[in-house]
């Protein structure tokens, strides 16, 4: 079934702060020479909430299975989203179980990590960023899912303390960050909460999928 044109007014309502938002869902007869060649593949196609699974998800296969397995489910489009601010991103298109509230989530282009600490980063978790998206994550503030490379942040701008040293990867819209410790070596990851001791967390990908997916599961399926 096509999207809305509410579903469509509550994307383009999300990131009306950016001006100039223009969201086109696919299939598109002709989308921009210059975005990326899978997601060209995923904008022509007959059946592009099957083909984007494909074309850009599989490295992340067994990583993030029950974040897959529930989007798989709930998708209900997807399309080209371009702003003034923001380079052109990927929409995923899903809405809640009583089809009352439309979500939007965001993917960036993938490609080479420029960050000055991404050496220090273990491989397997910037292989997202490299392969699939740079950052993906809910529309309004990029919160549960991977942030975009230049949004990731330290805790603290205080560089002396151990929060300056912080580097914020993820982050629920709550108040509770995962990222890394820079002052181990190899960095550690860790879920900061507002309100309780930090946890290391051994499992990155394993860590981020289960809250991914658990804020998710009352998504209508498609």
């Amino acid at each position: 079934m096509p999207l809305s044109k509410a579903n469509i007014d509550e994307i383009l309502d999300g990131v009306s702060d950016e001006g100039g938002a223009r969201f086109e869902p696919a299939p598109m007869a002709k989308p921009p020479a210059n975005l990326p060649a899978p997601w060209i593949d995923v904008l022509t196609s007959k059946d592009p909430t099957k083909a984007v699974w494909d074309a850009l998800w599989k490295p992340m296969a067994k990583d993030l299975p029950k974040t897959i397995r529930i989007f798989k489910k709930a998708l209900k489009g997807i399309g080209l989203l371009t702003t003034k601010t923001k380079p052109p991103s990927l929409v995923y298109v899903v809405t809640e179980e009583d089809g009352a509230e439309t979500y939007g989530y965001r993917g960036f282009a993938a490609g080479p990590v420029t960050h000055p600490k991404a050496k220090m980063l273990p491989p397997e978790f910037l292989k997202f960023h490299q392969q699939t998206h740079n950052g993906w994550g809910f529309i309004i503030n990029g919160s549960l899912g991977p942030l975009p490379v230049e949004d990731w942040y330290m805790l603290s701008q205080d560089e002396k303390s151990p929060s300056g040293r912080f580097l914020v990867v993820f982050h629920n819209g709550g108040g509770a960050h995962l990222g890394f410790d820079l002052d181990e070596a190899p960095p550690v990851c860790y879920t900061v909460w507002p309100d309780d001791n930090p946890q290391v967390v051994p499992e990155v990908w394993r860590r981020i999928d289960k809250w991914i997916s658990a804020q998710n599961e009352d998504l209508d399926p498609a």
